[in-house]
């Protein structure tokens, strides 16, 4: 840790490969920073690595079959939490080793996001805080920043988006800078129970999906709640949340309480433009179906409509695994808003690779309570 406690840096190896009782490559580092800007249930953010575009970057866990090595055995950090140094175990030479890196060569050590594993993902997020200087713009996802006409201070990937007639309501584009998206949004409103929150839609705050910034920030509650993992309930926020759109399944009412007898999960979906190319499955262990929906199912779904589906009532200490799929590789990013996938696991959120929007062809995420 540095000697502010800002910085974090962990690693981890195999028990199995460490010496006892057998060599094997294995290792990774991950470095956190505390920022009064996290949530309160996350102090400490996992900061984005830096990707090599030949082969990754040398503190992740795939990088161990390339160079066959245990790494980070131990990890120090210099106390300004500039220099980070990781020791290993060369098999090749049969000897050991420590390495000495500048925290900037492996990390973006001042990038705070949600989704630290979607920089340098392959996919262009344009927005703040993913689009910024200090993320490497979406590591290098995305174009460096222009300037549209007329807003000399305004700084965007697309400066074709500010005043094309449709409110962009995100950062950087709707922001005094850039005339709030060249005059397509509003200008910045108060929220009631949020006095320093200002956004030009206050009917997202607490609306049950967890916005972007300026939304998803302290002065605004993270969203009046809904961007945080661990439920805590809001004093000062309004006490009204909307109706949601009707429940498809017939599984357990969600009133329901965790228990000895079954863990419960509830699936949240959002679908993009064209919803007859998603569709999921839930199956057991045995690989028998538990619940499916979308495309060549009874439950098919309309466009850009969010669904909250009652919650399912598992079995504990048994794997589950949900897929969701899209038949056009491209995930439910397609509109606006995009559409994403939630899943929540007795009320806390569980994710598979993607961040439940720029999925590709297909994401996983399994499901084990015990």
């Amino acid at each position: 840790m540095s000697s502010d406690g800002n910085l974090l840096a962990i690693s981890a190896v195999q028990g199995e490969c460490d010496w006892k009782p057998k060599f094997c490559a294995t290792g990774y580092v991950e470095l956190y920073r505390f920022d009064s800007s996290n949530p309160p249930h996350r102090p400490f953010t996992l900061l984005p690595r830096k990707k090599n575009k030949k082969y990754g970057n040398i503190v992740q866990e795939s990088e161990r079959k390339r160079d066959g090595n245990v790494f980070g055995l131990h990890v120090i950090l210099s106390g300004d939490g500039s220099i980070i140094c990781i020791s290993g175990f060369d098999f090749d030479k049969n000897s050991g080793f420590v390495k000495v890196y500048h925290v900037t060569e492996l990390f973006y050590p001042h990038c705070i996001v949600d989704m630290a594993r979607g920089i340098g993902n392959g996919y262009c997020r344009d927005y703040e805080p993913y689009y910024s200087a200090a993320c490497g713009y979406d590591g290098s996802d995305c174009e460096p920043p222009k300037i549209p006409e007329n807003y000399t201070e305004c700084l965007v990937y697309d400066p074709k988006l500010i005043n094309d007639g449709i409110c962009y309501d995100k950062l950087p584009y709707n922001t005094e800078k850039c005339g709030f998206d060249g005059g397509d949004c509003s200008n910045f409103t108060d929220v009631k129970g949020y006095p320093d929150c200002l956004v030009s839609n206050s009917t997202k705050i607490r609306d049950g999906k967890c916005d972007d910034l300026p939304y998803n920030s302290r002065e605004c509650g993270f969203d009046g709640g809904d961007c945080l993992t661990i439920k805590f309930t809001p004093t000062t926020a309004p006490s009204e949340r909307p109706i949601t759109e009707p429940a498809l399944s017939q599984s357990p009412s969600a009133s329901m309480n965790p228990s000895a007898r079954g863990v419960l999960v509830r699936l949240e979906l959002r679908t993009d433009k064209y919803p007859e190319e998603t569709s999921w499955t839930l199956v057991d262990i045995e690989g028998q179906v538990v619940e499916s929906g979308g495309a060549d199912t009874d439950n098919t779904y309309d466009a850009q409509k969010l669904y909250i589906l009652r919650e399912w009532l598992l079995k504990t200490c048994l794997p589950y695994t949900f897929t969701i799929t899209d038949s056009y590789d491209d995930g439910i990013e397609d509109g606006y808003p995009q559409g994403y996938f939630r899943i929540f696991v007795n009320g806390e959120r569980i994710m598979g690779t993607s961040d439940g929007t720029n999925f590709g062809s297909k994401d996983s995420v399994i499901i084990y309570y015990c």
